[in-house]
């Protein structure tokens, strides 16, 4: 059964849904820019105030087989669009912010508020 939410829906809590699309940074090896997002950035975002859930979807391979057109996607999720921007007013996010030129294109990361369409569930 198709439903759609205006907000994420997680263990029962309804949630504001946030989802970055990560391009690598020049210059530096693809195998080190994800274990750095996977061991460095991934602990660092998980300090930031309110965080509900987050999440990285590192890409392995383009559907075809060869390199991967981007790094991969985060996702952040907090109890509302209030919770995010306090959030995002808070250090913790700051410095998030801050460490993504250490593994990303920090010029390309294309953000957006998201909503889910459920078809399995």
């Amino acid at each position: 059964m198709l439903h759609a939410t205006s907000q994420w829906r997680l263990g029962g809590w309804i949630m504001f849904k946030i989802m970055f699309v990560v391009y690598e940074r020049e210059g530096i090896d693809r195998d080190e820019a994800l274990r750095y997002w996977r061991e460095q950035h991934g602990p660092l975002a998980s300090k930031v105030p309110g965080l509900r859930y987050y999440a990285q979807t590192h890409a392995l391979s383009s559907a075809d087989g060869g390199s991967a057109p981007y790094l991969g996607s985060a996702e952040m999720a907090f109890d509302s669009q209030g919770a995010f921007v306090e959030a995002t007013a808070s250090p913790e996010f700051d410095a998030v912010l801050k460490d993504v030129v250490n593994f990303a294109d920090p010029d390309n990361v294309p953000t957006a508020v998201v909503q889910d369409y459920v078809f399995v569930d």
